[in-house]
Formats: structure tokens, sequence, C-alpha cells
């Protein structure tokens, strides 16, 4: 847990940070001879105001990014979460020697195997996972704050957990072969690739294999999103200037 903890607002700033700019760049209004006009609140569009492309896109761009933070995240938890002990122990939970001691030892071991690109073992699902689910996970959640008029702050939170459930949902095959390649052994890999753990495991376990995890993703998707994003709306509102609140009313009251 020490890693992801230590981590996870960092790449909470660098998703959100990348995506607010990105979709300032492509919104940003033109001038009569085609020239973009410098970028300032007043040019900002209002939520509602959004297109839902643009803020797909966004989402991909902002996801991109994330990638070459999150996947080291990803695989040094996963390394730490699914060491059982030694090979030799042949009953479940008899931890004699576990393959890492701590989150530095598996870091020193995966630099130490295959230099700084171990650090990043499964980028290549991870980047068809991320790039895709963030900006469907964008444009959920601006859909959302377009649909549902209620409280700003209920607004937020059903939109944030919606986002969150259907962007996994749609990505949970490609994170199931990611985690199984992240998870497989520094030394002795048993998956070549991508479309090798797909195949192995589809084999092995047939289609639902894919679909492993799914109801326990979908309990967790909901309840974490929404607060990610009720923080995030309000962390814009209480550092945004004085003239610029409206655009974040989620502390506001009707």
């Amino acid at each position: 847990m020490t890693f992801p903890l230590l981590s996870a607002g960092a790449l909470n700033a660098l998703f959100f940070g990348v995506y607010a700019n990105t979709l300032r760049l492509i919104e940003q209004p033109k001038s009569a001879s085609g020239d973009c006009k410098s970028i300032s609140e007043d040019s900002l569009p209002l939520k509602n105001e959004k297109s839902s492309l643009n803020v797909f896109a966004a989402g991909c761009v902002g996801g991109l990014f994330a990638c070459f933070l999150a996947c080291p995240i990803d695989l040094i938890k996963i390394q730490m979460q699914s060491q059982t002990g030694a090979p030799s122990c042949k009953e479940w939970g008899h931890h004699n020697e576990p393959k890492h001691k701590g989150m530095v030892d598996c870091i020193r071991r995966l630099c130490h195997n295959q230099g700084i690109r171990g650090l990043y073992t499964g980028m290549y699902p991870m980047l068809l996972r991320d790039v895709v689910s963030y900006g469907v996970y964008m444009a959920v959640y601006e859909t959302g704050l377009k649909s549902l008029h209620w409280n700003h702050v209920l607004t937020t939170l059903v939109s944030g957990g919606c986002a969150g459930v259907v962007s996994w949902a749609v990505i949970t095959p490609v994170d199931l072969i990611k985690s199984r390649i992240q998870a497989d052994d520094i030394k002795k890999p048993m998956y070549k690739g991508v479309i090798d753990c797909a195949r192995k495991s589809y084999n092995a376990n047939g289609f639902p294999v894919f679909f492993r995890g799914f109801s326990m993703m979908m309990l967790r998707s909901f309840p974490v999103n929404a607060a990610v994003f009720l923080a995030y709306e309000s962390s814009l509102h209480l550092l945004a200037p004085a003239k610029s609140q409206e655009s974040f009313p989620i502390l506001h009251h009707d």
C-alpha cells in the first residue's frame, strides 16, 4: 500500500493538470484570422459548453501522460501484492521467503534485472487501457454534469461515480492482461507479451477469465471516483481566483 499511497496525489495531479490544459488548448477560441487567442479565464468554456469529443480527446491525452507515472506504481503494487513466499511452499499463506522485502527492494530488483525499462513492464497494455479509459472517464463525467440538475455536490458525486464504473467496465479485459504481465516472475516470465498472455489466459480458463474480479472492481469504482471528483472540484473552487469561482460552483449553495 505504501507506494500507491505516496504517489496517488501526484498521479491525479498529473492527469487532471494535463487534461485541463489540453482541453483549454482544444477549445480555445480563434480570432477571425484563424489564430488562437491568448488563454485566459474569461476565454474558457463553461462546463455545459464543452464539446464531448473535445473532452474525450483531452482525457485520452491526460491518460497518455499519466501512464508514464502509473505504470511503475501499478507494477510495484502488483509485485508486492502477488508474492506468496518461496516456490517450495505448497500451501497458500506460508510466506517463508517473499520475493521482495519491501518497496525499495522491489524497485532495486526490477532495475537490476532489466534496468529502468524493468519499471515499465506492462506498459503496452497499460497504454491500451488508460488512453481509452481516461477519455471515456471524462466524457461520462462531463455528460453527467450536463444531464443531472441536482445540487452541485450530489451531481458531482453521481457523475464521478458513474464515470469510474463505465470507464472500468470498458477496459476490464485489458486490465486483467496488464495485471498478469506485471505479476509475472521477473527472472523467468511466463508471458512474452500482450497477445501471448491473452492466448494463454483464454486457453487455460476460457473467455470468462477476462472479466475475473469484475464485480469487485465495479463495487470499488463508484465510491472511489465519486470522492476523487468531489475533491478535485472542491480544490478548484478553493484555489481559483474569485472572478473565476463561478466556473467551479461545487461549494455554492442554491
